[in-house]
């Protein structure tokens, strides 16, 4: 079986991917293609806090279904 990647190793490699796609444009001449592509890597970016408050939400919710009344 193979072994699922877990939630926020999938958001730190987004993260890394930003990072380094913002690295390669910044070295593009400057066009109105750099400027849009630096737009929508910072709109992505933005998007990360969220996922990962989505995700720890999850986590929580997944964790109280598993508790159980002692009787």
């Amino acid at each position: 079986m193979a072994k699922k990647k877990s939630y926020a190793k999938n958001l730190i490699l987004g993260g890394v991917g930003l990072s380094v796609g913002a690295g390669v444009v910044e070295r593009l001449p400057e066009s109105a293609a750099k400027v849009g592509v630096q737009k929508g890597l910072g709109t992505a970016g933005g998007f990360f806090p969220v996922m990962a408050t989505v995700g720890i939400a999850g986590g929580l919710v997944k964790q109280l279904k598993n508790l159980r009344r002692k009787k």
